[in-house]
C-alpha cells in the first residue's frame, strides 16, 4: 500500500516538471460544450472544461448551481488542477472573485425531473502511478448521495478523494449522504479520503452531511472519512454532521479515521453539534460523537481546536466518546484546545453504558496531552439511567475531577468537571467571604477530608490533591458533631458509634437509639447544651432516631428520663433484700438495700460495695447485716464483693509458743493479721524463730524483751504460715593478732534454721590494706572490704552445726627469669601480716657469674650475700600485697650465641632457635606431653596457664606460662 509521505514526494516531482503549460477553462451555467472556454463569452460546461483541462489548468466556474449529468454520475477530476468558484464573469484573467463559496454550488443530482438517480458531487481519483494535486476554491458541494456512485460506492456523498493530494479553500460541503441503502455501510456522508493528502482550510464549513440515512449499515464519519492523511485548520468548522441516522451503528460524527496509514491533523478549527448516531430508537453502538480515531491511526489535536456539543448517540445503545473516541492500537496527542460540552448518550430512557463523555481511551491506546494547555471539562458521559464511567474522560491515562459550586467561598477554579492526568497534580484555592470568616473550610475528596497546603491569610486556603482516581469534591463549612459513650446506659445501642463526626456546616446530621424490649418505660433524653432534641421518629417503641440541622459544632447528651440501679448478684456468703438484679428507680431518688451474712465464718467481714466504681460504707449494721441507701442521680451500677482470705496458722514448734490456736482464720481482705512468737529456750537469747508465709520469709515488726516476737502481714491472698524452731550452733573461732576487733567475740552461738549468722572483724590501723579469708565449714569465702577499712559478712540459710576461722592476708606474686631456679614455685601466696616471707633463688649454670635483679613493687631489693652453693636468700617482711620481678639484665645479651632461649610471652610459650632446627617437647611436671614438634627460627605454642618442663634440643627448663 502506498504510504502519504510517497503520495507527497511523486505529487511533487509531477508538479516540479519544466515547460508544462497552464492554461484557463472559463465555466458558466449558459456555457456549451462546443465552446473552447478561453473567455467568458466563450465558456464551456463544467464536464466539458474537466474533461479538456491538462495537468497545472484552471477551471474558473462563474456564479450559478450546477448540476451532475446523470448518464456521467459524479464530476471527475482525474488532473492535477485548481477549481475556483464565485466568478461574476467580470473578472480580467488575473481577477480574483468575491469570497463567496454559496455563489457557486454544484449539485450532485441532475435538474430534477422526476427521474435519474442522485450521484455523488466530485470524485477526485488519481492512480498509483500518477498522484494528481488539485485545489478546489470558494464553492459549495451538496445535495451528493454516493450509493450509486459508479466509483467507490457509499463512500463520500460530497467529495470522494483518491490517490490525490487535494487542498479545499473556502469550501461549503454541505447536505450530501454517502449511502441511503440501509443494508451497506457508509462511509464519509461530505467527503470519503482514501490513500490520499487532504487539506480542509480557510473558513471551509463541512455540515449537515450523513453517512447513513437508513438502515441497519453501520456508518463511519458523518462529516469526513478518513484513512489517508486529513488537515482541518484555517477556521474550518466541522458541524452537525452524523454518521448514522438509521439503526445501524455510527463511528465518528464529525470524522472518523481509522487504519494505520491513517494520519489526522486539527488546528484552528471547530467540531461541533455531530452526532455518531442520531435515532432515539436506535440501539446499536455510537462512538466518538465528533471524532473517532480507530484501528492504528494517528490524530494531533494542536492550537486553536474545539471539540464542543457533540453527541456519541441520541438512542438507546452503548456511548463511546461524546467528544473523541480513541481506541485499538491508535495514539492521540492533544497538545492545545478545548473538549467541552460535549455527551456520550444523550437520551433519558437510555439504560446503557457510556464511557467518555469528552474523550474515551481504551486500554490499548495511547493519550497524550498537554493539561496546561488541553483543555477537558463540562462533558457528560450519559444523560440517560446506565452506568457512567468517565465524565470528562475514559483513560487509564486519566481521570476525571468534579469541582462543585460553593456558597459563601470563593475559588479561582472554575466550577465544572477536570480531566488530569494519572499521577498528575489538581490544586485550587478557596477563600472565605468576609461575613464567615470564623466558620472553617471543609473538603471533601471522594468523601475523604482534604487539608490546606497553605494557609495564606484572610480566610485563604491552598489545596493540592494529586490524582490517582476520579475524584468529586465537596466543600462547605465545617461542623462537628459529637456522639457521647454510653457505657452506664446498659440495653441501649448507639449509631452510629460514639465519637467526633466532621459534616457540612449546611447539612443534617442523624443518628439513632435502639433500647432492648426488658427496658420499658425508659425512655432515652438527648440535649444539645440546654436544648432538648426530640425523636424524628420512633420505631416499635425500641428504636428512636434522631436529626438535626448542622449549622455549627453539637456536643451532643444523652441520658434517661428514670435512672437504672443494676445490682449484682452477691457472692456466696451474702444475701440481698431483693432477689432482682435490675431496680428502676425515678429521677434524683433514693435507693436502699440491705445485704446479710449468711455464713459465722464471715460474720465480722465487711462486704465490698462499688457504687459507679466506687467504695461505698453502710449507713447502718446489725450483728452481720448492713444497709445501704444510695443517693440515685443517674445511672448506677453496684457491684457487690466480699473479699477475705484465708491465715492458716501451724502448731508451734519446740522452743516456740504462739498466741494464735492453730488452725484456719478468715480475715478481711487488706486487713492486718497480728500474731505473737515466745521463744522459751534460754540459750536462744535475741534469736527470733524462722517465720515464712507462702515460702517467703516475714521478718518481726516488733520485740519485747530477749524472747517475744511481734509479727503483722497484709492478707492480700490466702495465706500459710510456717514456723521453724530447729536451731544449729555456729563456733567462731578466735582470729589472728593483726584483728584488733571483732563482733560478736569469738565463742560459742545458736541460731533458728533459716536465720543469717552475722559477724564483723576490724584490722589493726596498720593492716586496713590487708585482705580477710574466711574458712566457713567447707567454704572459702574472701569478703569486700567496707568504706572504714573492715569486713561485715553474713552467713545465710544454716541448717547445720559450723566451724568459723577468719585470718588477714597479704598477697605475694613471684615472677622470676626463665633462667633463674627457685626453692618455690612461681605464682602467688598468702603471708600472715607482720610475718616474713622467705625463699631462695640462683641463676642457671651457665649463667652463675651474673647477678639477679630483684624488683620488689618497682624498687630494685639487695640481696643477701651468695651462699657457698650459689643460693641468694630472699627474706621480705609483709605488711602489704607485693609483686616480685626477678630478672638477669640485659637477659637478651646473655645468651650464648648458639643458646636455645625459652620463655613465656603473651600468654603462649616462646621458643627461640639461631642453630637451626631442634626437637621440641613440652610437659606437665607430672609427665604428661602437651606438645612435640620441630622449631626452626621463633616458634609460639598456645598453652594453658601452669608450669612446664621444655625440652628442646640440649636444653631444658621450667618454664610458667602465665
Amino acid at each position: 500500500m502506498i504510504q502519504m509521505r510517497s503520495l507527497l514526494l511523486i505529487a511533487a516531482l509531477c508538479f516540479s516538471l519544466p515547460g508544462m503549460a497552464q492554461s484557463a477553462y472559463h465555466v458558466s451555467p449558459y456555457g456549451t460544450a462546443g465552446n473552447a472556454g478561453t473567455s467568458w463569452d466563450d465558456a464551456v460546461t463544467l464536464q466539458a472544461a474537466l474533461s479538456a483541462a491538462a495537468d497545472g489548468d484552471t477551471i474558473r466556474i462563474a456564479k450559478g448551481n450546477y448540476h451532475t449529468a446523470n448518464a456521467r454520475g459524479a464530476w471527475q477530476v482525474a488532473k492535477s488542477v485548481t477549481i475556483i468558484g464565485g466568478y461574476d464573469e467580470t473578472e480580467d484573467a488575473a481577477g480574483k472573485p468575491p469570497e463567496n463559496p454559496s455563489a457557486t454550488i454544484l449539485y450532485g443530482n441532475r435538474i430534477p425531473d422526476g427521474n435519474g438517480k442522485t450521484t455523488r458531487v466530485i470524485s477526485i481519483i488519481g492512480t498509483a502511478d500518477h498522484i494528481i494535486r488539485v485545489t478546489v476554491e470558494n464553492l459549495t458541494m451538496t445535495g451528493g448521495n454516493g450509493t450509486y456512485d459508479v466509483y467507490a460506492s457509499g463512500r463520500g456523498g460530497g467529495l470522494y478523494n483518491r490517490y490525490s493530494e487535494t487542498v479545499l479553500r473556502g469550501v461549503v460541503i454541505s447536505g450530501n449522504t454517502a449511502s441511503d441503502d440501509g443494508s451497506n455501510d457508509a462511509f464519509g456522508g461530505g467527503i470519503c479520503n482514501e490513500m490520499a493528502v487532504l487539506t480542509i482550510t480557510e473558513n471551509s464549513v463541512i455540515q449537515n452531511n450523513i453517512a447513513s440515512a437508513d438502515g441497519v449499515g453501520s456508518a463511519f464519519g458523518g462529516g469526513i472519512s478518513n484513512s489517508g492523511s486529513l488537515t482541518v485548520d484555517g477556521n474550518t468548522r466541522i458541524e452537525n454532521n452524523t454518521a448514522s441516522a438509521g439503526t445501524g451503528a455510527g463511528s465518528g460524527g464529525g470524522i472518523f479515521s481509522s487504519g494505520e496509514t491513517a494520519k489526522l491533523f486539527v488546528s484552528h478549527s471547530v467540531i461541533i453539534g455531530n452526532k455518531a448516531v442520531d435515532n432515539p430508537s436506535g440501539d446499536q453502538e455510537a462512538s466518538g460523537g465528533g471524532i473517532d480515531n480507530t484501528a492504528g491511526s494517528y490524530a494531533e489535536l494542536a492550537v486553536g481546536t474545539v471539540v464542543k456539543d457533540n453527541i456519541a448517540t441520541t438512542g438507546l445503545g452503548i456511548g463511546f466518546g461524546g467528544g473523541v473516541s480513541n481506541t485499538s492500537f491508535s495514539a492521540l496527542l492533544f497538545f492545545a484546545g478545548l473538549v467541552t460540552s460535549n455527551t456520550a448518550i444523550s437520551n433519558l430512557s437510555n439504560t446503557a453504558e457510556a464511557r467518555g463523555g469528552g474523550i474515551y481511551n481504551d486500554n490499548l491506546s495511547t493519550l497524550e496531552w498537554e493539561d496546561l494547555t488541553a483543555f477537558i471539562h463540562s462533558n457528560t458521559a450519559t444523560a440517560g439511567s446506565g452506568t457512567s464511567t468517565g465524565t470528562d474522560i475514559y483513560s487509564k491515562y486519566a481521570y476525571n475531577v468534579f469541582f462543585p459550586v460553593v456558597e459563601h467561598i470563593t475559588s479561582d477554579r472554575e466550577i465544572r468537571t477536570h480531566a488530569v492526568k494519572n499521577g498528575g497534580t489538581f490544586w485550587f484555592t478557596l477563600k472565605t467571604d468576609s461575613d464567615n470568616k470564623d466558620q472553617t473550610q471543609l473538603v471533601l475528596a471522594n468523601d475523604r477530608p482534604l487539608t490546606p497546603s497553605d494557609s495564606m491569610g484572610d480566610g485563604m486556603y491552598q489545596y493540592t490533591l494529586t490524582i490517582t482516581e476520579d475524584v468529586v469534591f465537596y466543600i462547605a463549612f465545617k461542623s462537628i458533631i459529637t456522639l457521647p459513650d454510653i457505657p452506664l446506659m446498659p440495653g441501649f445501642t448507639l449509631t452510629p458509634d460514639p465519637g467526633e463526626y466532621i459534616t457540612r456546616s449546611d447539612g443534617t446530621f442523624t443518628f439513632s437509639l435502639q433500647k432492648e424490649k426488658k427496658y420499658k418505660g425508659i425512655e432515652p433524653v438527648v440535649r444539645i447544651g440546654e436544648t432538648l432534641l426530640l425523636p424524628s421518629g420512633i420505631e416499635g417503641d425500641t428504636i428512636y432516631r434522631y436529626s438535626l440541622l448542622t449549622k455549627e459544632d453539637a456536643d451532643i447528651q444523652i441520658t434517661t428520663n428514670r435512672h437504672v440501679v443494676m445490682l449484682s448478684d452477691p457472692p456466696q456468703g451474702l444475701s440481698l433484700t431483693t432477689d432482682q438484679p435490675l431496680v428502676y428507680a425515678t429521677a434524683n431518688n433514693t435507693f436502699a438495700f440491705t445485704l446479710n451474712v449468711t455464713d459465722d465464718r464471715f460474720k465480722y467481714i465487711l462486704p465490698t460495695v462499688l457504687v459507679n466504681g466506687i467504695s461505698t460504707m453502710p449507713t447502718g449494721k446489725n450483728d452481720g447485716s448492713y444497709r445501704y441507701i444510695l443517693d440515685i442521680r443517674g445511672y448506677t451500677d453496684v457491684q457487690i464483693e466480699f473479699k477475705h482470705h484465708s491465715v492458716t496458722v501451724p502448731y508451734s514448734p519446740t522452743s516456740v509458743t504462739m498466741n494464735r490456736v492453730p488452725g484456719r482464720y478468715d480475715i478481711q481482705s487488706d486487713s492486718a493479721f497480728n500474731f505473737t512468737l515466745t521463744v522459751t529456750d534460754s540459750k536462744l537469747a535475741d534469736i527470733a524463730p524462722f517465720v515464712a508465709v507462702n515460702g517467703n520469709p516475714l521478718l518481726f515488726s516488733g520485740k519485747q524483751g530477749s524472747f517475744i516476737y511481734l509479727y503483722s502481714l497484709k492478707t492480700t491472698e490466702d495465706v500459710l504460715i510456717r514456723i521453724e524452731a530447729d536451731y544449729y550452733a555456729v563456733t567462731f573461732a578466735a582470729p589472728p593478732e593483726s584483728v584488733a576487733a571483732v563482733t560478736p567475740e569469738p565463742g560459742k552461738y545458736f541460731a533458728f534454721v533459716g536465720t543469717d549468722f552475722t559477724f564483723t572483724l576490724n584490722p589493726k590501723e596498720q593492716y586496713l590494706d590487708a585482705c580477710l579469708e574466711v574458712v566457713a565449714g567447707n567454704d572459702t569465702i574472701y569478703p569486700v572490704r567496707d568504706s572504714n577499712g573492715g569486713f561485715t559478712m553474713s552467713l545465710s540459710g544454716l541448717r547445720k552445726d559450723i566451724s568459723v576461722t577468719a585470718f588477714l592476708f597479704y598477697k605475694v606474686v613471684i615472677h622470676p627469669s626463665i633462667f633463674i631456679d627457685m626453692d618455690i614455685l612461681p605464682g602467688e601466696y598468702k603471708v600472715v601480716p607482720g610475718s616474713d616471707f622467705i625463699f631462695k633463688l640462683k641463676p642457671y649454670e651457665q649463667y652463675t657469674n651474673i647477678v639477679p635483679t630483684v624488683v620488689v613493687n618497682g624498687n630494685i631489693w639487695q640481696l643477701l650475700p651468695v651462699e657457698s652453693d650459689g643460693w641468694y636468700t630472699i627474706s621480705l617482711p609483709a605488711t602489704k600485697d607485693t609483686d616480685i620481678q626477678i630478672q638477669l639484665l640485659p637477659e637478651a645479651s646473655l645468651f650464648p650465641a648458639n643458646a636455645v632461649k625459652i620463655y613465656s610471652h603473651g600468654g603462649n610459650l616462646a621458643i627461640e632457635s639461631a642453630a637451626g632446627e631442634i626437637p621440641v617437647t613440652v610437659t606437665t611436671l607430672a609427665g604428661r606431653v602437651k606438645a612435640r614438634q620441630k622449631v626452626a627460627g621463633t616458634k609460639s605454642i598456645a598453652l594453658p596457664a601452669g608450669i612446664y618442663i621444655v625440652r628442646a634440643g640440649v636444653e631444658t627448663r621450667k618454664i610458667t606460662v602465665r
